[in-house]
């Protein structure tokens, strides 16, 4: 068990990488960690220069629309970069990179099909495959199979989708052992509720409130099934369960926005200490 845990903490860390329109998409912050915060972050007024490399110009995924969508190219943590987002010239999100450090970065890259819909993701490290997901849909183009396979350790895992009304169940199953990931999302496909993990050792409970009427910050996502939202989260609480003892963490996210909406800047506070405990800033850019 212990194995497949860390096997799962992986596939955690390298997918839970997070583009700005009306559209649904990434995934919500996670509770900080409480490092300090660097005062001289960036001022950036959130909009890129248009000149990254995979940013597309041309139509939309619909063809059927020029409204202006954003989307995000960058984002920072304390100064640092974490994230860089890279599209195709139909918009959809081909790459995305997490910097684990200046040094060390992974990025995923993204095949889709004939209807738009993820079927193929790769996480690399340079050239080597960490990691691969392939996702089958039903005619409702919802997510109801998958195969996670770690090329590293040459193990293989199966994923079922189970959906109840705005919960949808994300079930990992690897030989006989098995983690259940249950998300709930409000009538406006908002993310309330992530909880995850085995009850005989850790369980954690994301949960998301105080929702913003602004624009998501990451549009296009592929994982559109359960990293997206339609706006932004201003309160997150994590409830940990270890052998029945709880710990609870609470944070307050306070947004700026550029013109169209989206946010360029978030300062997080530690709800009980009313201290910031981190500061995030987003690039975007502007494409029909």
């Amino acid at each position: 068990m212990k194995k497949y845990l860390n096997i799962l903490a992986l596939v955690v860390l390298v997918t839970a990488f997070a583009s700005c329109s009306k559209n649904m998409d990434i995934n919500e912050p996670d509770i900080e960690n409480g490092v300090g915060v660097d005062d001289n972050d960036d001022n950036d007024d959130g909009n890129d220069d248009g000149n990254d490399d995979g940013n597309g110009d041309g139509n939309d995924n619909d063809g059927d629309t020029k409204e202006e969508i954003w989307l995000i190219t960058e984002e920072k943590k304390n100064g640092q970069l974490v994230f860089t987002f890279k599209y195709d010239d139909k918009h959809r999100m081909v790459e995305k990179t997490k910097y684990l450090s200046p040094e060390l970065k992974v990025t995923e890259h993204y095949t889709y099909n004939a209807q738009g819909l993820l079927t193929l993701v790769e996480i690399k490290d340079g050239d080597q495959v960490l990691l691969t997901e392939k996702y089958t849909y039903n005619s409702d183009k919802e997510p109801i199979s998958g195969v996670w396979e770690n090329k590293v350790l040459g193990e293989t895992s199966q994923v079922q989708y189970t959906y109840a009304g705005n919960i949808m169940k994300e079930t990992v199953i690897k030989d006989s052992e098995q983690i259940v990931y249950t998300y709930t999302f409000d009538s406006n496909r908002n993310l309330l509720k992530k909880e995850f993990g085995d009850p005989s050792l850790l369980m954690i409970v994301d949960e998301y409130n105080n929702y913003d009427d602004k624009v998501f910050r990451y549009t296009k996502n592929p994982r559109f099934w359960k990293e997206g939202s339609a706006n932004n989260a201003r309160l997150l609480k994590r409830t940990s369960v270890t052998i029945n003892h709880p710990t609870v963490e609470e944070q307050t996210w306070s947004y700026t926005y550029n013109e169209a909406g989206c946010p360029v800047t978030a300062e997080v506070f530690d709800l009980k200490t009313k201290l910031v405990v981190a500061k995030h800033s987003y690039k975007y850019i502007p494409v029909k």
